[in-house]
């Protein structure tokens, strides 16, 4: 089918001169007006390389009701839907996260392969390119990862959407076998992790806006800083991190099975009543009250910004 290009003045708009990253989609069982169904249509969304947090769950929502809207024939801007959870969701091509995307439509589809055999192809590509670590780990998730997402021949962002819906830090790790949910943690840590929005293997890839989303789970707190993060309690003042002069975020889980270890680096446990401060190089000076905590509480930190305090 020829490409489709949105009109100047709406987002998803036509191409302009900058590198793009292309995330293709592929659905099946679009209803026609004629009550038929169709399957394997290809949807194409091209974003701008300087685009970098887009929402992935959004966008394959989007590229799902770009195609109901194509087969029926309908006004893409007037078109209701539901998005990856079920929730209504309208076409909205005026979002400000769009602007200079746009997208295309084929109906000749794409080739399918299983999400296993993708998985296989990337695993020998980087032979001899990872770290023993990266290279566990990947073998882990190609070991630990359930039957119906290996055999998933969908498009791989959208295998990596739903192994990310299925286990989010949000669905609790309460596994009565604490394996299991160790191996849950995994799948989630890798699959957000480890990929990049278009689905390609990534092992520098950011974790920021991952833990920011899981961080919304717990007491969710942002601070401005100076030098150091310290520990306060009657009798011990220590110091926590050097974060500067900034912005930090800070998040306490109460209950831990809302939260994912692997995607933080684990800092300290502190017991008893204590408060995070924030102050100058001088640690005898007087410093700033951030939060205060009163248990057993092991610390993460993700880039010296994001702070994840998890009641033990």
């Amino acid at each position: 089918m020829e490409e489709i290009l949105v009109s100047e003045g709406k987002n998803l708009r036509a191409k302009h001169d900058c590198p793009f990253r292309v995330i293709d989609y592929v659905f099946d069982g679009l209803e026609l007006l004629s009550g038929d169904t169709r399957d394997n249509v290809k949807v194409t969304i091209f974003v701008p390389d300087y685009k970098k947090n887009l929402d992935a769950q959004y966008l394959e929502s989007l590229a799902r009701l770009l195609a109901e809207a194509d087969v029926r024939n309908e006004v893409v801007e007037e078109y209701v839907g539901t998005d990856v959870y079920g929730e209504e969701m309208p076409v909205n091509l005026v979002d400000e996260d769009l602007e200079n995307c746009y997208y295309s439509i084929d109906y000749r589809g794409m080739r399918r392969t299983t999400f296993k055999q993708k998985l296989e192809d990337l695993k020998k590509s980087l032979q001899g390119r990872l770290e023993k670590r990266d290279r566990e780990e990947l073998e882990r998730f190609m070991e630990d990862l359930p039957w119906k997402f290996l055999s998933d021949t969908r498009a791989t962002v959208q295998v990596l959407n739903e192994i990310k819906r299925t286990y989010h830090p949000r669905n609790k790790y309460d596994d009565a076998d604490m394996l299991k949910s160790i191996e849950n943690e995994l799948l989630y840590y890798f699959a957000s992790c480890k990929f990049d929005l278009t689905g390609n293997y990534d092992r520098y890839s950011s974790n920021w806006y991952v833990i920011r989303d899981m961080f919304s789970s717990g007491q969710f707190s942002k601070h401005s800083t100076q030098s150091f993060l310290f520990v306060e309690s009657s009798d011990l003042k220590t110091i926590l991190s050097h974060v500067g002069h900034g912005t930090c975020r800070f998040s306490v889980f109460e209950d831990k099975r809302y939260f994912n270890r692997l995607s933080m680096e684990y800092l300290s446990v502190f017991k008893g009543n204590f408060s995070i401060t924030t102050g100058g190089h001088d640690i005898e000076e007087e410093s700033t009250k951030l939060i205060e905590l009163n248990g057993t509480y092991s610390i993460y930190t993700y880039e010296n910004s994001l702070f994840a305090f998890v009641r033990e």
